[in-house]
């Protein structure tokens, strides 16, 4: 409850299971947080019988992902992995195991978690949607702001940088790109400042590669790159930030101004992805 408590800009809670019945002062430092402001994320099990009135009571939607089986909390300072859901009869009665840390590195490695597997595959859309670019006009269509369509826009600005097969799906309030082999999942990360991020998998030849290579990870006037070692089974990956902060909260709709920024960021991501894995494979 400490680090509820100690929130101020956002709290992350992963529990697949939760009940708060009779947990007063749990409800209670919930909604101070509310009250002082604190973006609250709440992660659950999509697929468990679960009291949706508890969160109702308290403001909070919670995000329900399919077979979620992770737990953990993390606020802007420190974060808890932990085998314990949260449940009233678990915290006074089971016995639990859990791992605090306050490093910025393991706590980015848990938002990164939370933003590629959980938000990121927050079930918003159908699996089997079809990609965006059947019927993808060109770009010389969108020249008007009213006739601005960012999916098909972005779909057009990377088929014309890559000499690929270019996929693009809507992936809850991101999408995922698939294209010359590689899978690209961009969002917007953090509603307080609303930057955008990209992230591609990399194999551990391909990781090595990258950090070991005399010329590093690429640099970009509007992009900040980063490499991100996996924990135990989870994979390495490569990651960009955004150097400026947006107006939009999703990738959903996105005006023209903000969708042409965002398009070219993306398809610099991918090219310079593509031309380090070319370099290490």
């Amino acid at each position: 409850m400490t680090l509820i408590e100690d929130a101020n800009e956002y709290l992350v809670v992963v529990s697949p299971y939760v009940n708060l019945k009779n947990w007063e002062k749990m409800k209670l430092r919930l909604r101070r947080a509310k009250e002082r402001g604190v973006r609250i994320e709440f992660y659950i099990r999509q697929n468990a019988d679960m009291d949706l009135m508890q969160f109702t009571e308290l403001g909070i939607t919670p995000i329900r992902i399919q077979d979620l089986h992770a737990k953990l909390y993390y606020n802007e300072e420190y974060a808890i992995v932990t085998s314990q859901n949260m449940i009233k009869y678990s915290d006074e009665n089971s016995i639990d195991i859990g791992y605090v840390t306050e490093t910025k590195e393991e706590i980015q490695q848990l938002v990164n978690f939370t933003e590629r597997n959980l938000k990121t595959y927050a079930p918003h859309s159908s699996p089997t949607e079809k990609p965006i670019q059947e019927s993808a006009p060109t770009n010389e269509q969108h020249t008007k702001p009213e006739d601005f369509k960012w999916d098909k826009y972005l779909y057009c600005t990377i088929r014309d940088g890559l000499d690929k097969s270019v996929k693009v799906y809507h992936k809850g309030h991101g999408v995922e790109i698939k294209a010359g082999g590689s899978t690209f999942n961009a969002f917007i990360w953090n509603s307080r400042v609303n930057k955008f991020r990209i992230s591609s998998l990399l194999t551990k030849k391909e990781f090595e590669c990258i950090r070991n290579s005399s010329s590093g990870i690429p640099l970009h006037s509007d992009l900040t790159f980063e490499l991100m070692e996996g924990w135990y089974s989870s994979s390495d990956t490569i990651w960009a930030t955004s150097n400026a902060s947006f107006d939009i909260q999703s990738l959903k709709n996105v005006n023209a101004v903000e969708g042409k920024l965002i398009a070219d960021m993306i398809t610099a991501f991918i090219l310079s992805v593509d031309e380090l894995k070319k370099k290490c494979n």
